[in-house]
């Protein structure tokens, strides 16, 4: 069963859009001095291919002193024949300069709101974020020099767009992250041709770039002569996503929604018995390279890269369970505290998940090897509808509705597993199936559970009942989510979907080893 890689990019792009969208020019005023009231007011299609996935809304509206902005964003796309919705509306209000003062978050993912509410003041920010079940206030660091949505539009505005021209940016968006902001560059190419509904135009290009840790997002805009963005493109699955400059009723306009979910499935050329012991991967990039985004090394997963032909080998070995000290061990160091610790998608303080962890058999159970084996088969019944029609749910509405696919098993098994005193996180990355949907011998993007238990991080996949997880998944990230989004989560695998191409170098098992 394959995650849901449509509804995390679908978060990046959403929570990105203010640095990639910028609003038109509009001589009739000074933008280091817009008039009272509503002064911007823009609307832009999004098209995956050939099809619609949504559309963008960006307003700006002097108050006094101040400028309220609001981004509102709608995406939806297919899995199967089941539409997935992604709805973000980031709301700021800033000093004319461009300075934050406050903002306001909504994110719909499963029909329920993650709302975040932040406050700049003295070079902090206090955010607060709110979800089913869930209330938490951090205060970090304000970061120097960063810009929000007005702050950035006004950048571009006083920068222009003649071709050489070349600066950075640091956006500030806490759909993304909380803690930190995230620095971009911008550069003014020559003037191209570029089609608008059939017209052919010109004007320059502008290349935008957001640097997101090892992930970088890359897009490509293309103005009008007056410096108005009409087309921005970028790369999403191994397909242009593009935005385009529309009226309110094109935008709003309904769309049957495009299926992409198939075209993430990665082909093999050969089987991976059942009974596998070892498998060893090679993992190459059709385009790019991997940086520093290698998949992470526990002590079943090793990893080799090679720099001259860009290859990754992957060594995954099932994990020898009997062989570990299987006592529950609560004095562990700080540096497990977010594996332990309740948080937005993973709430173990819940009295909902709570109530449920009492009633499985876990808590019967004296080891946490034991208890992992029983939470592990008790969340794959509990959750008895298992389809692709939910966003992304948290713990807390999987323990009140169960209903939902891998990462819906994943999120609710590591919360069980932190009530009953296991540290926890979600790995996200690949599963081998030997058939899916008419296809044979693939792999799919994928989410499950790794608990800490022996001194070692431990395998266990709720979804496909795997109390001893086998060496057919491959782990590209994990987290915590402690003090991560779930748009960050994505940007982990940003290099990777659409865009990876995996073999099956060697498989071994307790009686043969196939070259």
């Amino acid at each position: 069963m394959s995650c849901k890689t449509q509804t995390l990019f679908c978060l990046i792009f959403t929570c990105a859009a203010p640095l990639f969208a910028a609003p038109p020019p509009a001589p009739e005023f000074d933008y280091a001095d817009p008039p009272q009231g509503l002064f911007v007011d823009e609307w832009m299609e999004m098209r995956l291919g050939e099809g619609k996935v949504g559309w963008s809304h960006t307003t700006f509206t002097r108050r006094g002193d101040e400028v309220h902005a609001r981004s509102d964003s709608y995406m939806k796309m297919a899995r199967g024949a089941i539409p997935i919705q992604v709805e973000t509306s980031e709301r700021t209000v800033e000093s004319v300069d461009g300075q934050p003062h406050n903002f306001e978050t909504h994110m719909k993912l499963s029909g329920q709101d993650i709302v975040t509410i932040g406050t700049v003041l003295d070079g902090k920010v206090s955010v607060t974020t709110k979800g089913p079940g869930y209330a938490d206030t951090q205060e970090y660091a304000f970061p120097e020099g960063a810009l929000m949505t007005w702050g950035l539009a006004q950048k571009t505005f006083e920068e222009g767009i003649e071709p050489g021209t070349e600066y950075s940016v640091m956006m500030y968006s806490p759909s993304m992250s909380a803690q930190q902001a995230l620095p971009g560059t911008v550069s003014i190419g020559e003037p191209e041709t570029f089609d608008y509904f059939g017209t052919a135009m010109r004007g320059p290009k502008v290349t935008t770039t957001l640097h997101a840790g090892p992930a970088e997002i890359v897009t490509n805009g293309w103005a009008d002569e007056n410096g108005r963005l009409l087309v921005t493109k970028m790369d999403m699955m191994g397909m242009p996503l593009t935005m385009v400059v529309v009226d309110q009723e094109t935008a709003l306009a309904d769309f049957v929604p495009p299926e992409f979910f198939v075209s993430n499935l990665i082909q093999l050329k050969r089987a991976i018995p059942p009974d596998a012991d070892e498998v060893t991967y090679a993992l190459r990039l059709k385009s790019g390279d991997f940086n520093e985004a290698l998949p992470p090394e526990t002590k079943t997963q090793s990893v080799q890269f090679n720099d001259r032909s860009g290859v990754v080998r992957v060594k995954v070995r099932r994990a020898e369970h009997m062989e570990l000290n299987t006592g529950v061990n609560l004095s562990l160091s700080g540096t497990f505290v977010p594996y332990m610790k309740a948080n937005l998608v993973i709430n173990s303080k819940d009295p909902a998940v709570i109530a449920l962890a009492k009633k499985s058999p876990a808590n019967k159970e004296e080891s946490a090897l034991e208890k992992a084996y029983a939470l592990t088969h008790f969340v794959n019944r509990f959750i008895e509808e298992k389809h692709l029609g939910i966003g992304f749910a948290t713990a807390s509405e999987v323990a009140q509705d169960p209903q939902g696919d891998c990462s819906e098993h994943a999120v609710l098994l590591a919360a069980l597993g932190r009530v009953e005193g296991i540290p926890s996180r979600v790995a996200a990355g690949l599963l081998y199936l030997p058939s899916y949907e008419g296809h044979k011998d693939i792999m799919g993007y994928h989410m499950w559970t790794q608990f800490h238990i022996g001194g070692q991080w431990l395998d266990f996949d709720a979804t496909t009942d795997e109390q001893v997880a086998g060496p057919t998944r491959i782990a590209l990230y994990y987290s915590s989510l402690q003090d991560e989004s779930l748009a960050q989560l994505g940007l982990a695998l940003i290099d990777t979907i659409g865009n990876l191409d995996v073999e099956v170098v060697e498989v071994k098992t307790e009686a043969t080893e196939e070259q």
